[in-house]
């Protein structure tokens, strides 16, 4: 800058950090040409600090003398310039022995940030994972969060899990340039002693027993029947496994779910474990002892019944009970084959060793266009302090109920592992979430009908119920029908999918068949059902619980109109899936070309 084509001399650099540019004073002759004894004016030229690209010539007079032009020798700070010094500029004139000086402000000096945040939650049994969520003013840079328990974090809103009871001071230290505040709030976090664990178990056996058939077996049964009048009462049987509960027992209560209202449900007995549920007669059944553990009382339909069992179970390994007396009034209970939600507990409460978690999760949408957005929701038990997810994409996170969305369509399989002190459990969900491509190419259908029937039950609709089922054994076989209207399908139909989510896992998810749509969902039964074709659509595999199982259907999906499916086939051991009624209902998955 300072050279024979400017006629600049004696330049000065400074360095302006709050506007980020490069700032140059250097002596000159005035714009008209004047000077003296090798003075002249102060000019002044910038340049962003990024490029340093002055522009062409001499720049701006900010410095000089009315009465002559012997200004030189400009000079400042040696500091770099900021906000907080400001710019002066000071130069002298050799004639009139007096001194000039600039004076330019750089802006309002940055202050240290006001440091403020929230938490949630702020009590709750340990382990305690509490969210941290930083709400500082004053554009903090950084964050030094100091938890109460000897942990520390640095990033703006941080998770923390508090593993031991106490009350917890937490501080927040927030940073910029301009220095830092601390905030710190006493006792801001409350962690309780958390209960003693309780562990569920279902049976892994159970069965009915009837005197009017001494010989007959029903362990496949769906219900448990306890009644008392000679020549046919009926007595029921369940065995718990109680391997792996690691701790002492403190307390345990049998919990059975009413279908059939009773003024006394019967009575617990504590028997042996010999017996089989696919062997269990009238005349085989283990002998009752002499005094009952408790008694069941009267039981309400739709409720569940709980008595304290604690006095019966004690150590390892397999326990039974047996369920007998009552009245001629008959109590009925949902046996293990029933329905999934509702089926016999044994609660243990128990001391010891902390046990490893049960990873477990939701995701709600499960299908939709790309991109789309996906909540996750953990429902693990057994107190996890960490959690890992795979979203099935190459994605994954560690938060405990995160938000991913899926930007390629696709079919993907999604994985939690949640922790604890004890070690890792980890659920996979396959082909958990769908993704269809954008708009226009794929088209998602709910039922407008669906029901169950009941070979058992052959008079009896259940078109309302939440749930789908199938079963194929001689006598209480189940089947299930859904209608679909595809009125509103627009393109031409290239692919279809029929989708369905299983709430009671079975290791064959049936087979699929086109039927007429000439049913109707709250009159359909067994008697009035329609006639299977001879060959399926599609037949399905195993049907894991938790997963989708899907049907192509491409060879029934021709365009819009009304179309109907038939659901039957599997084994003795039932396969239950959400109906229309239900959580997660049926989806037709139909893809086109462009319309």
């Amino acid at each position: 800058m300072a050279d024979a084509a400017t006629g600049l001399s004696q330049p000065i650099v400074l360095v302006d950090e709050t506007q980020q540019r490069v700032r140059v004073f250097a002596t000159g002759a005035s714009p008209t040409g004047g000077s003296a004894l090798g003075g002249g004016v102060i000019y002044e030229k910038s340049a962003p600090l990024g490029t340093l690209a002055f522009a062409a010539g001499k720049g701006s007079v900010v410095l000089q003398d009315g009465q002559n032009f012997a200004m030189g020798r400009a000079s400042s700070t040696r500091q770099a310039l900021s906000a907080s010094t400001a710019l002066v500029v000071v130069a002298s004139n050799e004639l009139s022995q007096r001194s000039w000086h600039e004076f330019t402000s750089l802006g309002t000096p940055p202050a240290a940030p006001t440091p403020d945040f929230s938490g949630s939650p702020r009590s709750g049994t340990a382990p305690l994972l509490v969210h941290f969520t930083d709400l500082s003013s004053g554009s903090p840079t950084d964050w030094l969060w100091t938890f109460g328990d000897g942990a520390t974090a640095t990033t703006a809103s941080p998770d923390h899990a508090y593993a031991a009871p106490g009350a917890y001071a937490v501080s927040l230290r927030a940073s910029n340039s301009a220095g830092s505040n601390t905030l710190t709030r006493s006792a801001y976090v409350n962690v309780s002693t958390p209960p003693s664990p309780t562990v569920t178990l279902t049976p892994v056996a159970d069965a009915t027993a009837g005197e009017a058939n001494r010989n007959s077996n029903f362990g496949t049964n769906d219900t448990l029947r306890v009644r008392s009048q000679g020549g046919s009462s009926f007595r029921s049987f369940l065995k718990f496994d109680r391997t792996g509960v690691v701790g002492s027992v403190t307390s345990a209560k049998l919990r059975l779910f009413v279908t059939d209202a009773s003024t006394n449900g019967g009575n617990v007995y504590l028997v042996t474990s010999t017996w089989t549920e696919t062997a269990l007669t009238w005349n085989n059944q283990p002998s009752l002892p002499a005094t009952s553990v408790v008694s069941l009382g009267a039981v309400t339909v739709g409720a569940w019944k709980e008595v304290d069992v604690t006095s019966a179970v004690s150590g390892t390994g397999l326990v039974s009970f047996a369920l007998s007396g009552g009245t001629s009034d008959l109590a009925v209970y949902t046996s293990r084959e029933g329905t999934a939600a509702n089926r016999p507990q044994l609660v243990l409460t128990v001391q010891g060793t902390p046990q490893l978690p049960v990873a477990d999760f939701s995701g709600t949408p499960l299908s939709g266009t790309a991109p789309l957005s996906v909540q996750f929701t953990d429902l693990s038990s057994g107190a996890p302090t960490s959690w890992q997810w795979s979203f099935g994409d190459a994605a994954s996170s560690n938060q405990q109920s995160p938000q991913h969305t899926y930007a390629t369509p696709g079919t993907y399989t999604v994985a939690l592992t949640a922790s604890n002190a004890s070690g890792p459990n980890t659920r996979t969900r396959t082909n958990y979430v769908t993704i269809l491509p954008p708009s226009g190419t794929g088209q998602v259908f709910l039922p407008v009908a669906d029901a169950r029937v009941n070979e058992a039950s052959q008079a009896t609709n259940y078109g309302l119920a939440p749930e789908l089922r199938l079963k194929t054994q001689a006598g209480t076989s189940y089947q299930s029908f859904l209608k679909f209207d595809l009125a509103g399908l627009s393109g031409t139909p290239t692919s279809a999918r029929l989708r369905l989510f299983v709430t009671d896992e079975s290791n064959s998810g049936g087979s699929l068949y086109l039927v007429p749509s000439t049913w109707s969902e709250t009159t359909l039964t067994w008697a009035s059902k329609l006639a299977l074709p001879a060959t399926p659509l599609a037949t399905a595999g195993a049907a894991p619980l938790g997963t989708w199982v899907e049907f192509d259907v491409s060879a029934a999906i021709l365009g819009p109109g009304i179309v109907s499916f038939a659901l039957a086939g599997g084994t003795t051991n039932s396969v239950l899936y959400w109906s229309r009624e239900g959580t997660n209902p049926p989806e037709l998955v139909v893809q086109t070309s462009t319309p």
